[in-house]
């Protein structure tokens, strides 16, 4: 009995083995004839395409593209107008103006008017620059804490309008220096 065992299992083994190589011979097989009819259906597909476009091209006018092109319009497209610029800002403001709550709806209004923006463009090209707002915060930085050193020394009583003094002060002296090298430079251009 034990040599049946032993024999059915070399048996089951060989027959397992031939099942194995029939089946990749199979799918081998397999893959041999898909290739072939993709190879078939994508050389159809090419001459019906062919076919379709020979088609559509003799069913268009037989006018010369050269005509077509001479003819159309060339359509420049031009800058938006001053009043289309306006509407579109004011209807923005508008959508975005609907999702917030009314005291910020309020501040952006107020903002946001036109004279308050004209005069904020003004005042940060002029006076509020940043080289003249950082020459007025060092030179109140430098002089306030001279002064303060100067008073506590003597037993003088500061009134407060030092640091506003000498923040003036410096922003003055930062707009001489800033205009006159904004004025070098341009006259070094010319």
């Amino acid at each position: 009995m034990v040599e049946k065992i032993k024999g059915s299992g070399i048996e089951s083994a060989a027959n397992a083995e031939s099942l194995e190589l029939s089946g990749k011979e199979r799918a081998a097989e397999i893959e041999q004839s898909l290739e072939r009819l993709e190879q078939n259906q994508t050389a159809e597909n090419l001459d019906e395409v062919r076919n379709e476009a020979l088609e559509l091209a003799q069913e268009k006018s037989p006018e010369p593209i050269a005509e077509k092109v001479e003819t159309q319009e060339v359509k420049h497209t031009s800058r938006p107008t001053k009043k289309q610029l306006n509407d579109n800002f004011d209807r923005s403001m508008a959508n975005i103006r609907k999702d917030m709550k009314p005291a910020s709806r309020a501040f952006s209004k107020v903002i946001h008017n036109k004279v308050v923006e004209k005069t904020s463009d003004v005042v940060a090209s002029t006076v509020a620059r940043p080289n003249l707002i950082i020459a007025g915060g060092l030179s109140t930085l430098i002089l306030c804490s001279a002064v303060y050193l100067i008073a506590k020394q003597y037993g003088y009583v500061l009134s407060g309008f030092e640091a506003i003094g000498t923040f003036i002060l410096g922003w003055g002296i930062g707009a001489i220096i800033e205009f006159a090298r904004v004025g070098f430079i341009n006259q070094k251009n010319s």
